[in-house]
């Protein structure tokens, strides 16, 4: 057994000065990045060292992250888009996100091929069959005004494992998988919310999409889950959001969005009305073209729900279990044997609902 009262290593007396000064271990100071290297997908030379420094002496989006993942707490990254407007010209591996971490675009994104705001987009892998981002279990990620576009099995643009949390503002997640083209959710929750910079109001939706004045979440997935596939998660979205299958051939259940067992509620904004706030271009070869509920929680509140297809029942809409609650929503072009809205089981309020052709 040690004797305090002779060992070198522990000197009471030191410690009660440090205690009588106040002398305690300082908070961690949050770090900041700034992307200069759009170019390439290296490295981080030296993790840890705290500037995120490649061979070249420059910092890519990869070592910022790499980074950012060694350093303990929030830190910060700053798009500096190039020329294209792109991040990362082409991404060579899935970026993991394993520290809290913001990464936006300061200022809009200017480019010829769009002629206004964009965002600052992750490129594609070559082979097309890279995942964008990976959050891991318990790690808060912000995106504001930031692309991507990625293929994998499960979320071809973002996966999240459980107990993650991620928000997009402005920012558009595209991508192809089996389950979840764009994003899986696999028991986190997922924010949307539409943009922070201050621009004119474009009266087309594709335009505001395009120059980054609205979330999007498009994909294409074989199964089910074009958008957005949520198991067990919660799904909350209000502003200006848009949800797309871009799917030609259709999935096999839920298009546009497959909820399993969670919350998914997409507030439109009572100011925007379901003007901008959407849900379409869904084609399922089975159930719900747009969405497919199991046993979860949907909550519509100002929404366009349209344009939308299945071979089953519920072009727009198919409850299995749970509860669907409706305010505010306007269905139509939504074609299916069994209407444009199906409920199997579970319950459905609906206030000021109006079902087109």
């Amino acid at each position: 057994m040690m004797d305090f009262n002779r060992s070198k290593s522990f000197n009471p007396t030191r410690w009660i000065l440090l205690l009588i000064l106040g002398v305690f271990p300082t908070a961690i100071q949050a770090a900041t990045f700034v992307v200069n290297d759009t170019s390439n997908d290296f490295s981080d030379a030296n993790p840890g060292d705290g500037v995120a420094l490649t061979v070249d002496g420059k910092t890519s989006l990869r070592a910022a992250i790499e980074e950012a993942n060694a350093l303990q707490g929030p830190d910060e990254i700053v798009a500096i888009a190039g020329i294209l407007c792109e991040l990362v010209r082409i991404l060579e591996s899935t970026l993991f996100i394993e520290d809290d971490l913001r990464i936006y675009l300061p200022e809009p994104c200017h480019t010829y091929r769009t002629g206004g705001l964009t965002q600052a987009d992750i490129g594609r892998s070559v082979s097309g069959d890279v995942r964008a981002m990976h959050v891991r279990s318990g790690v808060a990620l912000t995106l504001e005004h930031i692309g991507m576009d990625g293929g994998h099995d499960k979320g071809g643009g973002l996966y999240m494992e459980p107990g993650a949390t991620v928000h997009l503002i402005g920012a558009s997640i595209r991508g192809s998988a089996r389950l979840g083209g764009a994003i899986y959710n696999d028991h986190g929750t997922l924010i949307l919310s539409n943009s922070v910079f201050s621009e004119p109001i474009y009266d087309n939706v594709q335009e505001r999409v395009r120059n980054g004045l609205t979330t999007l979440v498009s994909g294409r997935a074989t199964e089910a889950g074009s958008a957005i596939y949520n198991e067990g998660g919660e799904v909350t979205g209000s502003g200006e959001i848009g949800l797309f299958a871009n799917n030609f051939e259709g999935s096999q259940t839920g298009d546009v969005i497959y909820n399993d067992g969670g919350t998914l509620f997409i507030d439109g904004a009572p100011s925007l009305g379901f003007r901008f706030g959407r849900i379409t271009k869904g084609n399922s070869l089975g159930h719900g073209g747009g969405i497919y509920s199991r046993n979860g929680v949907v909550s519509l509140k100002n929404m366009f729900v349209g344009r939308h297809t299945a071979v089953g029942n519920g072009g727009a809409i198919y409850l299995d279990g749970g509860t669907l609650s409706m305010e505010g929503v306007y269905i139509t072009g939504s074609a299916a044997s069994g209407g444009a809205v199906y409920v199997a089981s579970g319950s459905v309020q609906a206030d000021r609902v109006l079902v087109g052709e």
